[in-house]
């Protein structure tokens, strides 16, 4: 049974990338990181994600969550590429579906248009294909949001399979990673809400800078940090759940 029923480990959880030792300038190092993303898009945030990672290894490896030193930048980018890339199949068909239906409706509404200014007798043709055009952008976003969300929840429990195994392939044993989150479905569910429920405060504040008059010019110096931070804490949360769980795979044999 997870032990987030202790209010202390979420708390831990939370906070120790401000209250580990060094925490607070390691996390203005990886600030910085994700803000160059501005610049120079998708590296840094490779690097970024790597860092996450180990974080995720030292809590899965029975750890406390800390801020590591960001001196092994070939590990970090290395995992970080490597997370990227099992993100990036658990996430592929939600992908793939938003690219296709996206395609279609532009296909067919522009096909539309056409149609219906071109010619008048094949202008309810052209109607008739700028509707279907939008009705299916809607199914293709409810439905790629669908695979989104099945992609998406499990994915930081199979991050933490790979890192626990140190074998890419672990990321995709869906019968481990079914077993993991199955012997605790609660404790699961707890770290979700927490996860979501930080990210929709920390959206909030963002918001608050946005429609600030003054402050609204800083708004995305808020934003993208607190992307950083969700990784962190994600990686503590999930990590916790892997380590408390992972005996389940024991009963296998």
């Amino acid at each position: 049974m997870s032990d987030y029923s202790n209010t202390s480990s979420l708390k831990e959880a939370i906070s120790f990338p401000f209250k580990s030792e060094g925490g607070s300038s390691r996390f203005f190092i990886g600030a910085l990181i994700s803000l160059a993303n501005l610049v120079l898009p998708i590296i840094p945030s490779i690097f970024a994600f790597g860092y996450a990672i180990a974080v995720l290894r030292q809590v899965v490896n029975g750890e406390k969550p800390a801020m590591p030193e960001w001196k092994d930048w070939g590990k970090f980018g290395v995992d970080g590429l490597k997370a990227s890339l099992v993100s990036l199949v658990y996430l592929l068909p939600a992908i793939i579906l938003s690219i296709a239906g996206w395609g279609l409706y532009m296909l067919l509404y522009f096909i539309g248009i056409f149609l219906t200014t071109s010619n008048s007798s094949s202008e309810g043709l052209g109607m008739v294909l700028m509707l279907s055009a939008l009705v299916i952008l809607f199914l293709s976003l409810c439905v790629s949001m669908i695979f989104y969300l099945l992609g998406e929840i499990p994915l930081p429990v199979a991050l933490a399979h790979w890192v626990s195994r140190e074998h890419l392939g672990a990321a995709f044993d869906v019968k481990a990673i079914s077993k993991i989150i199955g012997a605790d479905k609660w404790g699961f569910l707890v770290a979700w809400v927490v996860v979501l429920g930080v990210g929709a405060l920390l959206y909030f504040v963002s918001m608050i800078f946005y429609y600030t008059i003054i402050l609204c010019f800083v708004a995305f110096i808020v934003a993208i940090p607190a992307g950083f931070y969700m990784l962190l804490v994600l990686a503590a949360l999930f990590g916790q759940f892997y380590a408390e769980n992972k005996n389940a795979l024991l009963e296998e044999n």
